[in-house]
């Protein structure tokens, strides 16, 4: 037989789950409009900094020649269909990993 303190949870449980279910669908749609803000901030940065100082640009970035001059040439149409891909489109070297144990320690 039910308590009526367990009939009481049943009933709800299901608005519970519903309601979880929504924070984790806003949860991952902001995590994706994150990438996506991240990636438009990060090509629109690289780029202005190529056009400005291409050689110091280049280095900063980590980038070959051949990525530096595409990147210098995207328009803000192609750097914004760029960042709506769903993953990010810069990553650490591997040189980064001496500046992040030097703060960490």
């Amino acid at each position: 037989m039910w308590q009526s303190g367990e009939k009481f949870a049943m009933i709800r449980r299901p608005w519970i789950r519903h309601n979880e279910l929504i924070t984790k669908m806003s949860e991952k749609l902001d995590l994706e409009e994150a990438v996506i803000d991240f990636n438009r901030n990060y090509l629109s940065f690289a780029n202005r900094l190529i056009r400005n100082d291409r050689k110091n640009g280049q280095r900063m970035l980590g980038l070959s020649e051949q990525m530096t001059s595409l990147i210098a040439k995207l328009t803000p149409q192609q750097i914004e269909t760029l960042a709506k891909n769903n993953e990010l489109i810069c990553g650490f070297r591997a040189d980064d990993m001496s500046i992040f144990s030097s703060i960490a320690h």
